[in-house]
């Protein structure tokens, strides 16, 4: 059975370079369109087995991703999230803080390009993996981050 995986706050990166990783691990993958999708999103997010949220500033959707987040969190409190960004995660990692401050408990950010001791802390709320877009282009990171995130998206 194929998993699915919500894009939200599609952005090319997401698209173009996501979509194609996500499928090659075994996903199928919808996009939230615009924002009346986020009123739809306990519909959307129904039977996904994770959420892949774009960091950039802009997107094809216009919400910011303080709301999105705020609105995956309320719809959807329990469903794996990655957060996914052009940036390498040192450089990504003040705008995930902000992003889940008031998140009780905080989550643990781990680099989807990470080691396999990463595997224990995935698939669950607990834990936000970051996918940026050099997990993807080095041939041994995008292996690791394929795994972690299989492993994320259980």
């Amino acid at each position: 059975m194929v998993k699915t995986v919500l894009l939200a706050r599609p952005h090319p990166f997401i698209v173009s370079d996501m979509g194609p990783f996500l499928s090659a691990a075994g996903f199928h993958t919808i996009q939230l369109r615009d924002l009346r999708d986020l009123r739809d999103l306990p519909n959307e997010i129904a039977g996904a087995s994770g959420v892949v949220m774009s960091l950039a500033l802009v997107t094809k959707l216009g919400a910011s991703a303080d709301d999105v987040y705020q609105a995956l969190r309320k719809h959807a409190p329990n469903v794996p999230l990655v957060f996914a960004g052009l940036l390498d995660m040192s450089k990504a990692k003040f705008a995930m803080t902000r992003l889940v401050s008031g998140t009780e408990p905080t989550p643990r950010f781990i680099s989807s390009g990470a080691g396999p001791d990463a595997g224990a802390s995935l698939g669950g709320t607990s834990t936000i993996l970051y996918l940026g877009k050099e997990d993807l282009t080095d041939s041994a990171r995008r292996e690791q981050a394929m795994r972690n995130i299989a492993l994320h998206f259980r």
